[in-house]
């Protein structure tokens, strides 16, 4: 992957921070810890003026879900796919400050929802002390005819606690 951090500094970043997030996620609610995906914003994502062209940061926030669905949920986009999706139902986010070429962002995913078949995520970006953006997103999982199906049980018992949605 280009767009992410380079590997022993992904990977050390990733440790430490979920390392923090389980601990953390273990004392108050023992459901899934928050995902974390590294992202160096490129050129490519840059408008003329030298920072991140807003579209770009919703291409970021889909390449994390993918991340957060392959390495954190043990399914990826690729094996989801042949059967249904997880197409997004709502999306929203607020952009608070900007972002530039080379700026490290940590681009944090909490599943806030889980329903029968939909899935509620909180998303905050930060870099440098800072909040760049925040979102929320609803993605609902669907067979091949875009019919909403249950989660399948191996993915809610990832999810859930005890049995019992987020």
């Amino acid at each position: 992957m280009t767009d992410v951090a380079p590997g022993a500094l992904r990977q050390e970043r990733m440790n430490d921070m979920n390392t923090k997030n389980h601990i953390e996620s273990a004392e108050t609610s023992g459901t899934l810890p928050p995902f974390t995906f590294l992202q160096k914003v490129q050129f490519k994502h840059c408008d003329p003026a030298g920072i991140v062209f807003y579209p770009r940061f919703i291409e970021m926030i889909n390449d994390a879900v993918e991340a957060m669905f392959d390495e954190a949920l043990g399914w990826p986009f690729e094996v989801l796919l042949r059967d249904g999706g997880v197409p997004t139902a709502s999306i929203g986010v607020d952009f608070l400050t900007p972002s530039r070429h080379g700026d490290q962002l940590d681009i944090v995913i909490d599943i806030e929802k889980l329903g029968l078949a939909s899935m509620g995520l909180a998303i905050t970006a930060l870099s440098g002390g800072s909040t760049r953006f925040r979102g929320s997103m609803t993605l609902v999982y669907v067979d091949s005819d875009d019919r909403p199906q249950p989660w399948p049980d191996t993915v809610r018992a990832r999810i859930t606690h005890n049995g019992k949605p987020v």
